[in-house]
């Protein structure tokens, strides 16, 4: 199973966001290999559960066509490793 952090990671790839090495593009390649990608709609807040590391809501889930098809079991911030992303506005 992929975590959140991955699945990130690869749509700033395909998007094209960031710049990349040669040695992060060798990376991709050999992180890439074998690997399903996940494919979702967006993120969404889960309110009903709290964080399993921290105790926060509301927890990370990934949504396409409005059912939940990953949750970390995360909030923002444990998730992404940044304060602001408590606030589901920035997800």
């Amino acid at each position: 199973m992929m975590n959140l952090w991955d699945a990130t990671t690869q749509d700033h790839f395909r998007t094209g966001d960031e710049p990349m090495s040669k040695g992060a593009k060798k990376q991709r390649e050999r992180i890439g290999a074998g690997e399903d990608v996940i494919d979702f709609d967006s993120f969404e807040p889960d309110y009903e559960h709290a964080c399993d590391t921290c105790g926060e809501t509301p927890t990370v889930t990934a949504v396409k066509d409005g059912e939940v098809i990953y949750s970390p079991g995360l909030c923002g911030p444990c998730c992404w490793g940044m304060a602001e992303c408590l606030d589901p506005a920035t997800w």
